[in-house]
């Protein structure tokens, strides 16, 4: 949502269908939720713990995937002849891309309750899903990844992250969707992951691509092996970053 009037209002894309949750400690979700949607006046689903919503299918899941897809092959220098609308020019690389991240944190949750027995495996949904019973109606093919994101009316008019050079547009690297959306909330997904043990290659392969471009080194290791052990991964979110080095610890 860009500002309208900074620290007054912003321009609201869209009005979401329902809402997410989570309590610490997670004994108090269900009185929460119930009084955030007596506020909201939606509905609003409780995650059986923090590690749910940290580990559903919003930014995190959707920008890193997309700008890979779009610029994965750029060759570093020559610029883009125009800057393309983010959405309605998704295409089928992205959308594999962002399953691909979908597949992997929702695997990270399924095994982060079967070592805690807290929660269930439907509070983190996979993408598609996701993404439909936040928006509904106002998605007019909600059959593919790919539809739910390029006929979204809540997705609507925004450009991609890039900076007008001579000759055109290229990546800009400094923009939110590389500096907030990776160590703030993508990198979560990547120490979640490590905490448990399971494997990420599509997460690592948009890790591996940006960072160069970034300046940072949050990971390391190859796709599927590689770790969030870089010499920047203290600048993350990530729960390693606070001391928890355990699931059992971050947890509580």
């Amino acid at each position: 949502m860009p500002h309208k009037d900074y620290g007054k209002g912003v321009d609201l894309a869209a009005f979401k269908d329902k809402f997410d949750l989570a309590a610490f400690p997670g004994k108090d979700g269900p009185k929460c939720g119930q009084l955030l949607s007596d506020i909201l006046g939606k509905p609003v689903n409780v995650g059986g713990n923090m590690a749910a919503l940290h580990l559903l299918g919003a930014n995190a899941n959707i920008h890193p995937a997309r700008i890979f897809g779009l610029w994965g092959d750029w060759d570093g220098k020559t610029p883009y002849a125009e800057n393309p609308l983010f959405y309605e020019t998704w295409d089928d690389k992205s959308a594999e891309l962002a399953e691909g991240v979908s597949n992997e944190r929702c695997a990270v949750w399924k095994e982060i309750v079967k070592r805690s027995s807290q929660g269930k495996d439907t509070d983190v949904p996979e993408l598609k899903e996701y993404i439909f019973s936040l928006y509904g109606k106002q998605i007019a093919d909600p059959s593919t990844t790919k539809g739910v994101f390029a006929t979204n009316d809540g997705y609507k008019g925004f450009k991609c992250p890039m900076k007008e050079v001579e000759g055109g547009w290229v990546p800009d690297f400094k923009n939110r969707y590389f500096s907030e959306d990776f160590p703030d909330s993508f990198a979560i997904y990547k120490g979640l992951a490590d905490l448990v043990d399971v494997s990420t290659p599509t997460i690592d392969r948009c890790f591996l691509w940006a960072q160069p471009y970034m300046e940072k080194e949050y990971i390391t290791g190859e796709e599927g092996k590689a770790k969030l052990n870089g010499k920047d991964a203290g600048e993350t979110k990530a729960p390693q970053s606070y001391g928890y080095a355990t699931l059992e610890a971050f947890l509580g």
